[in-house]
């Protein structure tokens, strides 16, 4: 009987898909690293993507049948409050490292409450005059607030997390970032037809939860100090050690900020590549701008516009944990030869190379399989961190 030769080696059978989904979920353990304001910012994240996705959606809406606007004159006051928005983030970020995460987030925080408890008193007043200018300024108001809550969470994304657990922290991020979004779409249906209440009074909830966000910040932000700033990965088989101790964070002025990153090449290259979207971009826009009247004016005034707007970020959600382990299985090592996914605690100045775009407006961070690069001069740190809010899948977050 023939015998099997020395060097051959039995063949585990391949893992299953939901061996996959599971090791996938199980990846994220690495973010036991983190200290309580990364998961501080997750929760202020949560409260503020399902106000400004149900504050986004109705907002044609609102204009229309609260403040009297007609449709082009609505559609130019929301484009012009997203457009802002989209330009503030160009400069949103310098501001946001000279004053520091805690200290950005209650500015945007308590401004953004007052500001939306503002455009809700225009609806609610019919005696009030020019309220459609009125409207469109508020919101027009709003637009750097909303930058800057954007570019807090970017520099709390890398802050509150590890080497190691970047890529994890980011992917994170944007599960709860569409999480917020499917919550904001049914937070419409809630005060329109479950309570019967006036549009203008989704701002209204906005403007508590601008209160509530403040609340978080203060209980669960305590230090704003680099978790770790190492750039070496750990070997594969080494036991896990303690993180780093946190390093002080440099403060430069919005000058110097800005400057570091004009000088930053990776930034051009970022810019080029958003220049080559914008169109793909815009096709996003019709989601908030034409779709919610669209669904009243064809199945009525009693469709369930906020669910039916929300099937989106429900895709995205579902799409992050069955097709992202799909989507790995070219990469998946046998479980025979003892590794792990190769995305596991490598991670880069700037995820881009693991993001993918968002129907919502933003773009992804699911796991990457890219290696560590080289480490950067401390030098250049801080600018390379500032110029990773300028990704395809963190500026256009308000766009």
């Amino acid at each position: 009987m023939p015998q099997p030769t020395a060097g051959a080696q039995a063949v585990a059978p391949s893992p299953t898909f939901g061996d996959r989904v599971l090791q996938y979920f199980r990846d994220f353990q690495v973010l036991r690293e983190t200290r309580s304001e990364y998961w501080g910012i997750q929760l202020v994240n949560l409260v503020d993507c399902v106000m400004y996705f149900g504050l986004l959606n109705i907002a044609s809406v609102f204009l229309s049948e609260n403040v009297g606007l007609n449709d082009e004159q609505a559609g130019y006051s929301v484009a012009l409050f997203t457009t802002a928005t989209t330009i503030f983030l160009f400069f949103s970020g310098t501001v946001t490292d000279w004053l520091g995460i805690r200290l950005s987030t209650h500015i945007a925080m308590l401004a953004q409450g007052a500001l939306r408890r503002g455009v809700a008193l225009v609806g609610l007043l019919p005696w009030l005059p020019h309220r459609g200018l009125l409207a469109t300024v508020l919101l027009l108001l709003m637009a750097p607030f909303m930058a800057m809550i954007q570019t807090v969470f970017q520099s709390a994304n890398k802050r509150f997390t590890t080497d190691r657990s970047r890529s994890a922290g980011y992917s994170l991020w944007y599960l709860v970032m569409n999480i917020g979004a499917a919550g904001g779409g049914f937070l419409i249906d809630l005060v329109r037809k479950w309570l019967g209440w006036s549009n203008a009074h989704v701002f209204t909830i906005g403007a508590v939860a601008g209160l509530v966000c403040s609340a978080l910040t203060w209980l669960t932000i305590r230090s704003e100090k680099q978790l770790d700033l190492g750039e070496a990965e750990p070997a594969r088989d080494a036991a896990p050690e303690a993180p780093a101790p946190a390093a002080p964070v440099e403060r430069r002025n919005p000058l110097q900020i800005a400057l570091a990153v004009i000088r930053e090449p990776t930034l051009w290259r970022l810019v080029v590549l958003i220049g080559l979207i914008l169109g793909a971009r815009a096709v996003f826009a019709y989601l908030y701008l034409l779709m919610p009247k669209y669904w009243l004016r064809t199945i009525g005034q009693d469709a369930a516009i906020g669910t039916l707007q929300a099937i989106n970020p429900i895709l995205i959600v579902i799409g992050i944990i069955l097709f992202i382990p799909l989507s790995r299985c070219s990469s998946w090592p046998s479980p025979g030869r003892g590794s792990r996914p190769t995305w596991r605690g490598r991670t880069t100045s700037c995820p881009s190379s693991a993001w993918s775009p968002s129907p919502s407006g933003r773009s992804s961070g699911r796991p990457s399989s890219t290696s560590t690069p080289p480490p950067s001069r401390p030098r250049d740190r801080r600018a390379r961190t500032w110029a990773s809010r300028w990704c395809p899948g963190s500026w256009p977050r308000r766009w």
